[in-house]
């Protein structure tokens, strides 16, 4: 069985600049087959909730095995903890801010690693 490309949902307040274009750029060079899909750049500046809304809705729509990586962060570029999580059908990543609470009320500390 032909296995298929990784799939990667993108999630940020940054708008559509260099930002995005640099995060896409960094996963290709790493996984070159990688399907990238730009879930939403548009939010309101560090709008956390929004983000964790906007996760919480759109991602069971996406291919079992998707990751997310969402950067919605009034801190980025500090020294705030990165925090990974994982459910049964999907990776999550992003800062250690609140953006994954929805997800965490709907698959209780089911893998979650700082």
């Amino acid at each position: 069985m032909k296995s298929h490309p990784p799939v990667f949902g993108l999630l940020t307040d940054f708008g559509f600049d260099f930002a995005v274009a640099s995060m896409k750029a960094v996963i290709l060079k790493s996984v070159p087959d990688a399907q990238i899909v730009d879930i939403d750049h548009s939010l309101t500046k560090f709008s956390i909730l929004s983000a964790a809304f906007i996760l919480d809705k759109t991602h069971q729509f996406f291919p079992v095995h998707t990751y997310f990586i969402a950067v919605v962060d009034p801190g980025v570029g500090t020294k705030r903890a990165p925090l990974f999580v994982q459910t049964p059908n999907y990776s999550f990543v992003g800062p250690n801010n609140g953006v994954f609470s929805a997800l965490l009320t709907r698959y209780p500390m089911h893998g979650l690693s700082h």
